[in-house]
C-alpha cells in the first residue's frame, strides 16, 4: 500500500496470522476509506470492468449504476478505452444526468451513439478524442488528470491492482463430457476438458476445479449450476455459447480464472476474434443468465455479446474487454466481493469504543461477514500460536451473527460484552485484548487465521 500525507494514518501494533504465515507484533500503516473532505482514491471494489490494455464497447450496451451502499460501477483501463460506434452505449443507463459511473483510462475515444456521464483521461500522458458524428450524449463531467480528479486526489494515476491469480494452472488428464440433454454432478478436482452439449446440465460443488478448456457448444439452453464457494481455474480458454445460463441460482462466492491468452490452440478455439485478431480467451454469447462474483483473464480478451436476461452481475478483470454486437448486453456490479483487497491482507482492528451499555463500537479495515468469523476476547497473557487459535480464552467471544456490520471499517456488538465478561468471573480493572478470527476457507478447508489488536486494552469498568 502506498502511503500519502493526505491519508488519515494510524500506527497499529498487531499480531497477525494469515493461514500458516505469521507476522509478530508488526507495525502496520493503514490508509482509511475516505469520508467527505478526506483523500479520495480509486478502489478495485468500484470497477465493474478493469483491464490492462483495451476496453472496447462499440455495440449495444447498458451499464447500470450500483444501487447498494459504498461502491460504484466504473469502467477502467490502464491504456485505452473506446465507447460507441455501432449502437447506443449507455454508461450508465440515464447518462448523462446520472454521474455515478465513470470511464477511466489514459486514452479515451468516444464514437457514435456513446451516452456517457463521466470521463477521466490523462492529458499529460494520453489523449481524449470525440469522433462521433451521430447520437453522442455527454459527458456531463470531463476530467483530464487521472491523479487529481473527483474520484482520486492522491496524485497517483495508477488504477487498482487486480486480485491475486492462483499461479500456474495444471489441468488433469480426464475429460468431463456431458452429451446433449445430459446432466452430471462433477466433484471438485483436476480435469482436462469440460465439454457440454445442447441442453446439457452440469453441477459444480463447493471447492476448486481445474480444467484445460471449458466448451459449452453448440448453442442451446444449457445450464451450469454452482454451490456457494466454488473456484474454477482454466488453463487455455472458455466458450459459453448462446442461450445458456451460468449460475442461474446465483450461488455466492463463485469465481472464474482463465490463464490463457487469445489464440487458436490448433484451431480448437472457435471464439470470435479479440482486439488483436486472435480468438478470445473467454467468450459468452449471451441470451441467458450470467452471475459470477468475478471473472479474471489476465493474459487475454473477455468477449461478450448477446442479450442479458437478466443483466450480467459480475466484475470483469483482464487484459482486454471487447463487445461489438448489436445485441444489447446489460451489466450490473457484482453484489459481493470475493477477493482480498490489494494492500489489505486481512480484517484487523484499529480502534474501539466501549459504550455505556457494555457494547462495543469496533473500527478497523476489511470488515464483513465474509472476513470476520468472530470478535475474540483474550487475556493479555493468552498463548497465541500461529495457525492454532480459533477463539479467545475468556469464553466471551462475539460471533459474527451477533455483530452489526455498519461499513467496511466498523461493526458494533449487539450484546453487552462487559456483562458477558462479568458473568465469566472477571471484575473491575481486568484487562483484555480484542482480536478478529477469520472464517475457515471453504475451498481449501484451511483455518483462516487471526489478527490481534495490541495497541489498546479493554478495561472493565
Amino acid at each position: 500500500m502506498q502511503v500519502r500525507s493526505a491519508d488519515i494514518l494510524k500506527v497499529v501494533r498487531q499480531i497477525v496470522f494469515r493461514g500458516l504465515f505469521a507476522v509478530l507484533a508488526v507495525t502496520v500503516l493503514f490508509g482509511f476509506i475516505p469520508s467527505n473532505g478526506e483523500a479520495a482514491e480509486y478502489k478495485l471494489d468500484d470497477f465493474v470492468i478493469l483491464v490492462d490494455d483495451q476496453l472496447i464497447i462499440k455495440g449495444a450496451a447498458d451499464v447500470n449504476a450500483y444501487t447498494g451502499a459504498g461502491r460504484r460501477t466504473d469502467l477502467g483501463s490502464r491504456n485505452y478505452a473506446e465507447i460507441g460506434g455501432k449502437a447506443r452505449c449507455r454508461i450508465p443507463v440515464g447518462a448523462p444526468t446520472l454521474a455515478d459511473v465513470a470511464v477511466i483510462a489514459p486514452n479515451i475515444r468516444l464514437g457514435n451513439f456513446a451516452a456517457v456521464s463521466h470521463i477521466i483521461y490523462d492529458a499529460a500522458t494520453g489523449s481524449y478524442a470525440d469522433v462521433a458524428t451521430a447520437g453522442r450524449i455527454g459527458p456531463d463531467l470531463l476530467e483530464s488528470d487521472m491523479g487529481n480528479n473527483s474520484l482520486n486526489d492522491t496524485g497517483i494515476k495508477d488504477l487498482p491492482a487486480f486480485p491475486a491469480f492462483p499461479g500456474t494452472i495444471i489441468p488433469g488428464i480426464v475429460d468431463v463430457v456431458i452429451p446433449s440433454a445430459g446432466s452430471q454432478v462433477v466433484p471438485p478436482g483436476a480435469y482436462r476438458d469440460l465439454l457440454v452439449g445442447f441442453k446439457g446440465k452440469v453441477y459444480l460443488q463447493s471447492g476448486v476445479y481445474t480444467f484445460r478448456r471449458i466448451i459449452f457448444y453448440p448453442s442451446g439452453e444449457y445450464n451450469v449450476f454452482f454451490e456457494n464457494n466454488t473456484e474454477v481455474r482454466v488453463k487455455e480458454f472458455v466458450t459459453f455459447s448462446e442461450y445458456g445460463n451460468v449460475n442461474p441460482t446465483m450461488a455466492t462466492d463463485v469465481v472464474l480464472y482463465v490463464e490463457g491468452s487469445d489464440g487458436t490452440y490448433g484451431g480448437d478455439n472457435k471464439n470470435p476474434k479479440g482486439v488483436y485478431g486472435e480468438p478470445v480467451a473467454f467468450y459468452y454469447a449471451g441470451d441467458g443468465h450470467f452471475c459470477l462474483c468475478f471473472v479474471y483473464v489476465p493474459n487475454g480478451t473477455i468477449g461478450l455479446r448477446g442479450k442479458s436476461q437478466p443483466p450480467h452481475t459480475t466484475q470483469w478483470f483482464g487484459l482486454s474487454f471487447l463487445e461489438v454486437s448489436t445485441l444489447r448486453i446489460s451489466l450490473n456490479q457484482s453484489t459481493e466481493i470475493c477477493y482480498i483487497r490489494p494492500g489489505i491482507e486481512c480484517a484487523c482492528i484499529t480502534d474501539f469504543i466501549l459504550n455505556s451499555d457494555g457494547t462495543l463500537q469496533v473500527k478497523g479495515v476489511n470488515f464483513s461477514e465474509e472476513t470476520v468469523e468472530r470478535l475474540a476476547i483474550f487475556t493479555p497473557d493468552a498463548a497465541l500460536i500461529a495457525g492454532g487459535v480459533t477463539s479467545g480464552n475468556t469464553g466471551s467471544d462475539q460471533l459474527h451473527s451477533s455483530l452489526d456490520f455498519i461499513s467496511l471499517d466498523r461493526f458494533d456488538t449487539q450484546n453487552d460484552v462487559v456483562g458477558a465478561l462479568n458473568a465469566a468471573g472477571y471484575t473491575t480493572g481486568a484487562e483484555f485484548l480484542l482480536g478478529i478470527i477469520y472464517p475457515i476457507d471453504l475451498k481449501t478447508g484451511n483455518v483462516g487465521g487471526y489478527c490481534i489488536f495490541t495497541d489498546k486494552k479493554l478495561v472493565l469498568p
